[in-house]
């Protein structure tokens, strides 16, 4: 019974196009997805560590 509420769940979360558009990467993809968008903040600061450190 428990692991149908679970599914159910899970399907709702699926279906909201919120989630649904990274449910369906691999761990490989997930990650190159993070480095891009983290590559991408930092782009404007002199280094990584710089941004990281103004947070």
């Amino acid at each position: 019974m428990y692991s149908k509420v679970l599914e159910a769940r899970l399907a709702k979360l699926e279906a909201n196009p919120r989630f649904g558009t990274l449910s369906g990467l691999s761990d490989a993809e997930l990650d190159r997805q993070i480095v891009l968008g983290m590559s991408d903040m930092a782009a404007e600061w002199p280094s990584f560590g710089a941004m990281v450190t103004n947070l």
